[in-house]
């Protein structure tokens, strides 16, 4: 009993920072290096724009982590003075239509023009390197991590590819008392972020469809909680999402974010701005991932998971993961949303994930990486959680990040033989 409260007051600690807002970037945005595209998204989903909010703006409780309530509260100021033509003025010249969606497919399409004209898709081979963060992660605390990864993957690209980065910054929500809302709340907030990164997505593969053959690869690199993120960019995680089996509030005249998603939950209608995107070389590389493998394949009653067409998703496994674990209360710990992907080979990934029909038939493969790790070749850090040592394991004690960039063939056998037997 006595460790399993020292456990809750770890995990306490852990959720007790409280609004975590990517937004911030104002404190942070020194020029934006060649190569990289940076995306500010709240905890909903929707796109910041590009030039920014007001440098004196703060969230208020009363806006709840929104943007958009943000914005509809003249207190604010958001929409006072914005420049005209500016991102910021499309926003806010949707407010008083309340056409706030149609908006943000106009920014989401922006951002992925701008993205293809940068990473100049059209004068050869480009990998367009999509990076996610964990819950509740600032910009500033993500942006040295994201360099890291800029750098290690850049050293695995085959030679003659260049890599265009896109860093993806998504607000966490607030805390409550309760360690196990750290979890409830990222899982709530994170599929929300991915859903809306669909927009970007399906913007991105239109003009690449209407190229002169591209070379071009999709690749992304997600750490922690990131993986749920992506789930619902590719994917209908509604199997581990009881915000998605659930959606009313209640109340019929408006619709909800989550009535929004469980209405274009498992589209796949190429025309449609809201639906899951598949390429001709899509990688998903997921480093920790804070979710269950039904995010990925369904279970009994649903009917679902990963959508998008011929892809390769590869993932670590770490069991001694002390947040992956929750400090002891499990990873799997009833009503704190499983993350048990990232630790438990057996139960989630060797007798489910591998081998399964449905994935098969949509040439999807997953396939994980055994990320244990010694004392001597990880000092101090056996169980961390760190997205800087995940990412130095994956370039340099495992094949992880040659697999995910590299353009030789995956051993799929002798990969799931490694960690499944």
């Amino acid at each position: 009993m006595r460790a399993f409260i020292i456990s809750l007051a770890a995990l306490l600690l852990l959720a007790s920072c409280s609004e975590r807002n990517a937004s911030d970037f104002s404190l942070v945005e020194d020029e934006v290096p060649p190569g990289v595209t940076r995306l500010y998204i709240d905890a909903f989903g929707s796109l910041y724009p590009a030039s920014g909010l007001k440098t004196d703006f703060a969230f208020s409780p009363r806006h709840h982590g929104s943007l958009l309530n943000a914005m509809l509260d003249e207190t604010s100021g958001l929409c006072a003075d914005v420049p005209t033509p500016s991102q910021a003025q499309i926003l806010c010249s949707a407010l008083p239509e309340r056409n706030w969606s149609l908006a943000q497919i106009e920014l989401w399409t922006i951002r992925a023009k701008e993205i293809l004209r940068d990473s100049k898709v059209q004068e050869g081979p480009v990998d367009l390197v999509f990076l996610i963060h964990g819950f509740n992660t600032l910009a500033k605390e993500a942006r040295p991590e994201y360099k890291a990864a800029r750098e290690l993957i850049s050293d695995k690209l085959p030679q003659g590819r260049q890599a265009h980065f896109v860093e993806i910054y998504w607000d966490g929500f607030r805390q409550d008392i309760f360690p196990e809302d750290a979890w409830a709340n990222a899982q709530s907030g994170g599929p929300l972020v991915g859903l809306q990164l669909r927009r970007l997505m399906h913007a991105i593969r239109t003009n690449i469809d209407a190229m002169d053959n591209p070379d071009v690869r999709i690749r992304y690199l997600t750490h922690s909680s990131g993986a749920f993120v992506v789930g619902a960019t590719f994917g209908d995680p509604i199997a581990a999402l009881p915000d998605l089996q659930n959606p009313s509030d209640g109340n019929p005249e408006v619709e909800t974010d989550y009535e929004f998603f469980a209405r274009v939950r498992a589209d796949t209608d190429p025309s449609f701005q809201n639906s899951v995107s598949s390429f001709d070389d899509l990688k998903i590389g997921m480093l920790a991932p804070a979710t269950s493998d039904w995010t990925f394949v369904g279970n009994s009653e649903f009917d679902a998971g990963f959508l998008s067409q011929n892809a390769i998703v590869l993932f670590s496994i770490h069991p001694a993961d002390q947040v992956l674990n929750k400090f002891g209360i499990g990873a799997d710990f009833a009503n704190t949303g499983s993350t048990g992907l990232g630790v438990d080979s057996a139960k989630h990934y060797c007798n489910h994930l591998r081998g399964n029909r449905k994935l098969a038939e949509r040439g999807v493969r997953f396939l994980g990486y055994d990320f244990s790790r010694s004392a001597s070749d990880f000092p101090g850090e056996v169980r961390s959680h760190s997205f800087g040592v995940y990412l130095n394991q994956a370039a340099n004690h495992s094949e992880f990040l040659a697999d995910l960039f590299g353009k030789g063939e995956i051993d799929f056998a002798a990969g799931e033989a490694r960690v499944c037997g």
